[in-house]
């Protein structure tokens, strides 16, 4: 696969991740945001897009260690998401 079609291929997960992601859960695919995510990251080293090695180099472990301390947070206040 050549540059050009790398981009081309990676420009169609972005955007099909980003659609996936950005809004309401769409009722044909049954896919949470988290999935959705995973699911783009997954595409892109399947496709030949990124390498495993980029792929894990990409991740910002910051940010990781952010979420999941917020989430804790959240727990253990007992924060009601508004949602049933």
């Amino acid at each position: 696969m050549n540059h050009w079609q790398k981009e081309v291929v990676a420009t169609v997960i972005s955007a099909i991740t980003y659609l996936l992601t950005s809004g309401r859960q769409p009722k044909t695919v049954p896919l949470n945001r988290p999935a959705a995510a995973l699911l783009g990251a997954v595409l892109m080293v399947s496709s030949g897009v990124m390498t495993p090695e980029r792929a894990y180099r990409a991740i910002n472990y910051d940010t990781l260690v952010l979420l999941l301390g917020m989430i804790r947070e959240h727990d253990r206040c007992g924060i009601s998401s508004g949602t049933s």
